[in-house]
């Protein structure tokens, strides 16, 4: 089976939507973090929220990764 090759550019186009969306994502997840504690998370809530935040965009870009292979 052959799979369709696809050029540079919508490569380039579909890693910016992926960038796109992850980063809204955060950045919802974040503004919810503020809300919830009232604009003064503890130190530690927010080092857990950097760091999934983190896991967060791997786990996506390892599953979109994944598609392209297949």
């Amino acid at each position: 089976m052959n799979k369709p090759k696809i050029s540079l550019e919508e490569q380039a186009k579909a890693s910016l939507k992926s960038l796109f969306a992850q980063t809204v994502t955060v950045a919802l997840g974040l503004i919810v973090m503020l809300v919830v504690t009232g604009g003064n998370p503890p130190g530690w809530l927010v080092t857990a929220f950097f760091f999934l935040g983190i896991a967060f965009v791997a786990w996506r870009e390892a599953i979109r990764q994944s598609e392209l292979k297949k």
